[in-house]
């Protein structure tokens, strides 16, 4: 224990006035207090000597504490001016009047300054010109309002070197309640690059846009125009063509010598030839306008086999060479789909492979593929034992115009048009085409088609139509069947009126759709064949004159066929959109006309 001193034995005076006298004035404070303490008991000394040690041991636990905090203080405010110098962002502190009052390293880099340097300096003397009033507004509204507000400045440093920042302001008081503004600044020079290359690009993409725009305007019209010339030199070719097939058609149904006969035959063949060539053109330009249908009607493979086989039986023959057809036990006999592109596919394979192959066989064969309840994909192949095409022509066999050897034209004909169309069309039917051939060892040509199971067992026998429309000459009452054709060509005129004749029909014939209207209000026909392109009144808005709700009761319904040469789908579409009962096209085959007139004179199906 500590023991208090013994006071002083010198008695103390008061005194006052200077310091001497406040020292005095002290000593005898000092001097009454140790003569309170004397007076205590030793127990209640001890008491105020515990006390004071227990004082004196809190106090220097609580400077202990302070120290403590004092370094806690002083890491943690290092460790902020550290996060704050090395962020990545630039942070700046503004008064109201828009000087800098701090700001971090980023902030100093981004602006291209000393730190130092920057203090106490206006921030707008590093924002370009034209952005100054835009920073002055914003500032000026985050004092007044004190909500924070974000602006995109155009920035310039020392250099004069432009940037672009996001300036995010907030607003902050100081321990004096001063307001400040804590800033951030992020640089956003590349992502305003890239909306300006992405500005660009789009500017480039509409540009481009109105380009494809133009461009498939006048691809549109080119395609347009395309189809409305061949439509045009369709009809053109065709009308002539009708007249010389069907003359020729009709001189071989008279007596002829044999030279005589051979001569019409050649014209007849080349004729074919040329209508097939016509055919082969108007089903690209179907195929490329994408108006070419398909049709779904149920046929016997094996009769499509037999019509292919005698169509190609004869140049085989001629020729000396074996033809063969064979289909395999599991391939349905009844099918669905469309026989005649089918048939001319196979046609056209089984054509090549006899007009290329000098010697030895050309074979046919049908395999199936796959199967299930509803469909079938059928494999068709054409080998032949020609010379072969060599290995650097066969990807070019399915272009259009194109053969593989710029000599075959000369030596065997052709427009190259054959396997370009056959390519299209088995892609149509859901399936490829394609070919395996080597120089010497012939060619084998296949596609594919997916087709339809029909379960609607055996199909009607094949009806001679030249018979049904003889058939038809007499009504039950007796009265003759008449036919008006309306042609304004001499030459179809006298093809149409010959054929009707040997199906031993009446016939009457009219140049113009006027007189089409005069000759029905006259006669009661059964029968329009009705041409499309006439002088005075075409075929269209006569047959719209006679379906009107004004004509003649009496002819309102009489069935209306257009015989045209017109062979386009769209020129089928505004026949029938006109009222036309049916579609026929020139030059007209005399099965053809057969079964069209058979199937309106004996069906008795009202006009539309």
């Amino acid at each position: 224990m500590t023991l208090l001193p013994s006071p002083p034995e010198t008695e103390i005076k008061p005194a006052v006035g200077n310091p001497q006298n406040r020292e005095v004035l002290a000593l005898e404070a000092r001097s009454r207090a140790w003569g309170d303490v004397a007076a205590l008991s030793p127990e209640a000394i001890r008491a105020v000597l515990h006390n004071l040690e227990v004082h004196q041991i809190q106090l220097e636990a609580q400077n202990e504490e302070l120290r403590r905090t004092q370094t806690q203080l002083a890491a943690a405010q290092e460790r902020y001016f550290d996060l704050y110098d090395l962020a990545p962002v630039g942070y700046i502190t503004l008064s109201e009047a828009g000087l800098i009052l701090d700001a971090n390293l980023a902030a100093a880099a981004l602006l291209g300054m000393h730190r130092d340097d920057m203090i106490r300096q206006p921030l707008t003397r590093h924002i370009s010109s034209e952005h100054r009033p835009l920073f002055s507004l914003y500032h000026s509204r985050l004092f007044a309002s004190g909500s924070p507000v974000v602006s995109e400045l155009r920035m310039v440093d020392k250099d004069e070197s432009p940037c672009w920042i996001l300036l995010t302001e907030t607003l902050r008081h100081d321990g004096a309640g001063v307001p400040l503004c804590s800033a951030v600044l992020t640089d956003i020079s590349e992502l305003k690059q890239s909306q300006a290359e992405l500005l660009a690009s789009n500017r480039q993409l509409k540009e481009a846009t109105q380009l494809a725009t133009q461009f498939s305007a006048e691809a549109e019209s080119c395609n347009a125009a395309k189809s409305e010339f061949l439509a045009k030199m369709s009809h053109e070719i065709r009308t002539p063509m009708s007249g010389v097939i069907g003359m020729i058609t009709l001189l071989l149904d008279t007596e002829l010598s044999p030279e005589q006969r051979e001569y019409a035959e050649a014209v007849r063949s080349s004729g074919s030839a040329m209508l097939g060539l016509i055919n082969n053109i108007l089903d690209l330009s179907r195929i490329e306008a994408n108006k070419l249908e398909l049709e779904s009607l149920d046929f016997a493979l094996s009769t499509l086999l037999e019509d292919i086989t005698s169509i190609l039986a004869k140049h085989a023959h001629d020729k000396g060479l074996d033809l063969r057809c064979t289909t395999d036990l599991d391939v349905p006999a009844l099918l669905r789909g469309d026989a005649g592109r089918l048939r001319q596919i196979l046609t056209n394979l089984g054509g090549n492979a006899i007009k290329f192959t000098s010697a030895g066989e050309v074979r046919i064969s049908v395999s199936l593929v796959a199967m299930s309840e509803q469909d079938v994909l059928l494999r068709f192949t054409v080998r032949d034992t020609g010379p072969g095409i060599p290995a650097t022509q066969l990807g070019l066999l399915f272009d259009m115009f194109t053969q593989s050897d710029a000599s075959v034209c000369r030596r065997f004909g052709g427009s190259g048009l054959g396997l370009a169309i056959s390519k299209q069309l088995a892609e149509l039917m859901g399936g490829q085409i394609g070919v395996s051939s080597a120089e010497g060892k012939g060619a084998e040509f296949w596609f594919t088609a997916s087709l339809g199971k029909t379960c609607s067992g055996p199909l009607p026998p094949v009806v001679d139509s030249c018979a049904m429309a003889r058939e038809a000459l007499k009504l039950p009452s007796g009265r003759d069947l008449r036919i008006l054709v309306a042609e304004d060509d001499a030459t179809s005129r006298k093809v149409a009126l010959g054929l009707l004749r040997k199906l031993g029909l009446l016939a009457d014939a009219v140049g113009n759709g006027a007189e089409v209207l005069t000759a029905t209000a006259a006669v009661a026909y059964d029968l329009v064949l009705m041409d499309v392109e006439m002088p005075v009144m075409d075929g269209l808005e006569t047959t719209r004159r006679i379906r009107s709700p004004e004509s003649v009761a009496a002819y309102r319904d009489v069935p209306i066929v257009a015989m045209t040469a017109h062979a386009m789908s769209d020129d089928r579409d505004r026949c029938m959109a006109a009222g036309m009962n049916d579609f026929i096209t020139k030059p007209v085959s005399p099965e053809a006309l057969a079964a069209t007139v058979s199937k309106w004179l004996l069906s008795g199906v009202p006009a539309n």
